[in-house]
C-alpha cells in the first residue's frame, strides 16, 4: 500500500506542479507566475554559457546585449528569454547580490552537459526537474506522516497539497526551487529516524544534520522566507519528542541543537554570498553591508532610515503588523467557485476558503481529537495525537513569524508569500483531519454489532419404531 501511495502521490503532484493539470490555478497565472524572478536565474544562464559558471561571482542577474546596466525597473525580463533562445551575448551584465544563486549554477552547469536543441526546451526540462522535485520533497514528508499516523492522514495531507494553487503555481519555478524549502525538515526528519536524540553525540548528530539541510537550502534559494522555512524543520523535532514522553529539558535541549545546527548553516552560507559580493564590488564588508540593508528594509525599519524609499515600499515599513496578518488570514487558499467555473459546473458560483477558514477547522479538529482521545484511547494513542496537534499548531507559527517578522515583504509581496502557509501547516491541517476521520471510522467500526452466527441445522428426530 505505501508503494502505491508512493507512485500515486508522486504522479498527481508532478501533473499538477508541471502543468496544472487539475485546474487547480488559473491557467494564464499558472504560466505567468513570477517570470520576472526566473529572468534572474536565465539571465545568469547566458552568462554562464558565454563566460564561465562562476562569472560575475556565480551570482544571478539582468544581463544586456548593449552596454547600460539593467535594473527591475528597467523591466529586462522578456530580455533575457529572448537573449537564451536565441544564443545572444550579454554586454553587460547586473547582479542580483542577495543570494548565493545555485539554482542558476546548477542548471547552468546542466545546460552546459545536456544542451537541448533550443532555449524553450530547455526550460521546459528545467521546469519538469522542479515539479518533480518538489513532488518528491513533498512526498518525503507524506511518508513521514504515513508512518507515524496512519495512510489516512497522508492521503488527507496529499489531497491539501493538490488543491493548494499556491503550491501549483510555485512548484515549477526554476528561481524558487520550492523543493529546497524543505530540505531541512526532510534531514531533520531522517536524523530522527531512531528516534529523538539522548546524548551528546545524538545532539551532535541532529546539529549536523540541521546545519546541512539549511546550508543547501540557502544556497539553491537563499534567505527566501528563513523564519519559516527554520521553524517549519523543527516540527519533526518536537513531534517526535512530545510522542516519545520526553522531558521539557531534554525537548528544549533537541529544539537547541537543532536551531544551532541551523544558525551555522546560515552564517556559513551568508560568508560565502559576502565572498561572492567581494568579487563583483571589490570588498567584503560590502556584502556583510547588503545583507544589513536588505534585512532592514524587509522588516520594520523606520522609513526614514532607508534611502530611496517611495511608494508602497515606503507605505510596507509604515503599516502595521496587524493589517499584515489580516491581509494574508483572508487570502484564499482554495477557490472552489473558480475551480468549479474551470470545471464548467458554474457561471457565477463564490466559494472561496481562505486560511483564516482554515485555521478555525483546524483548531475545531484538534479540539474534537483530544476531546475523542480522552474517551476511547489508550496512554499511547493518546500521547501520539497529543504530539500531533501540538506540532500542527505549532507549525502554524511558521508562516505568521515571517509575516510578522518580515512584515514589509510580507505586505509589498502579496503575490507570492501566501505560499509561507504551506511550510508545512496546511499540510498538517489537513492530516489532522485525516487522522480525526480515521479514528472516527475505527470507532465506527467498533460499535457495529457483529454478524450472527449461523443457526446449526436442525436434526431431524428419529422415526418412532
Amino acid at each position: 500500500m505505501r508503494l502505491v501511495f508512493s507512485a500515486v502521490a508522486l504522479l498527481v503532484m508532478t501533473l499538477g506542479f508541471g502543468w496544472n493539470t487539475f485546474r487547480v490555478a488559473d491557467q494564464g497565472m499558472f504560466e505567468g507566475h513570477n517570470n520576472d524572478m526566473e529572468s534572474y536565474v536565465v539571465g545568469r544562464l547566458v552568462q554562464s554559457r558565454d563566460r564561465g559558471i562562476f562569472s560575475s561571482g556565480g551570482l544571478t542577474g539582468f544581463g544586456n546585449t548593449e552596454a547600460p546596466l539593467l535594473t527591475y525597473a528597467d523591466n529586462p525580463f522578456p530580455l533575457q528569454f529572448n537573449a537564451f533562445n536565441d544564443g545572444a551575448t550579454f554586454a553587460s551584465f547586473s547582479p542580483y547580490l542577495s543570494q548565493i544563486g545555485g539554482q542558476g549554477m546548477f542548471l547552468s552547469l546542466w545546460n552546459r552537459l545536456w544542451p537541448a536543441a533550443d532555449g524553450s526546451a530547455q526550460l521546459a526540462r528545467f521546469h519538469l526537474f522542479n515539479s518533480v522535485a518538489t513532488s518528491a520533497a513533498l512526498l518525503g514528508i507524506l511518508l513521514w506522516l504515513y508512518h507515524h499516523t496512519g495512510p489516512a492522514t497522508a492521503w488527507a495531507a496529499l489531497a491539501g497539497i493538490v488543491g493548494s494553487h499556491w503550491l501549483v503555481m510555485f512548484g515549477r519555478n526554476i528561481w524558487w526551487s520550492t523543493w529546497a524549502f524543505y530540505l531541512p525538515m526532510l534531514a531533520l526528519i531522517y536524523a530522527l529516524r531512531r528516534g529523538p536524540p539522548s546524548d551528546t553525540c545524538g545532539y551532535l548528530r541532529l546539529a549536523a544534520w540541521s546545519a546541512g539541510g539549511v546550508a543547501v537550502k540557502c544556497f539553491f534559494n537563499g534567505y527566501e522566507f528563513i523564519t519559516t522555512t527554520l521553524l517549519m524543520m523543527l516540527v519533526p523535532v518536537l513531534f517526535h519528542c512530545l510522542a516519545q514522553g520526553d522531558r521539557p529539558r531534554r525537548i528544549l535541549a533537541a529544539l537547541a541543537a537543532a536551531g544551532t545546527g541551523a544558525l551555522a548553516g546560515v552564517l556559513v552560507t551568508m560568508a560565502v554570498l559576502c565572498t561572492q559580493i567581494a568579487i563583483v564590488k571589490g570588498g567584503f564588508t560590502q556584502g556583510i553591508d547588503h545583507i544589513v540593508a536588505s534585512y532592514v528594509k524587509r522588516t520594520h525599519a523606520h522609513p526614514d532610515q532607508v534611502p530611496g524609499l517611495v511608494g508602497e515600499e515606503r507605505k510596507a515599513l509604515e503599516i502595521d503588523v496587524g493589517s499584515v496578518l489580516e491581509t494574508h488570514f483572508s487570502a484564499t487558499y482554495i477557490d472552489v467557485g473558480a475551480m468549479s467555473v474551470r470545471y464548467g459546473l458554474a457561471e457565477e458560483l463564490w466559494l472561496p476558503f481562505s486560511y483564516r477558514h482554515l485555521t478555525w477547522v483546524t483548531l475545531l479538529i484538534a479540539i474534537a481529537l483530544l476531546l475523542r482521545g480522552a474517551w476511547r484511547n489508550t496512554p499511547q494513542q493518546n500521547r501520539l495525537e497529543r504530539a500531533f496537534v501540538a506540532a500542527t499548531l505549532f507549525a502554524l507559527l511558521a508562516p505568521l513569524s515571517w509575516f510578522i517578522i518580515f512584515k514589509a515583504h510580507s505586505y509589498v509581496h502579496l503575490h507570492m508569500d501566501s505560499i509561507v502557509w504551506q511550510m508545512p501547516f496546511t499540510l498538517l491541517a489537513f492530516a489532522l483531519l485525516g487522522l480525526l476521520l480515521q479514528r472516527l471510522a475505527t470507532d465506527w467500526k467498533s460499535t457495529r454489532p457483529s454478524p450472527a452466527a449461523p443457526s446449526a441445522l436442525p436434526i431431524a428426530p428419529r422415526p418412532l419404531p
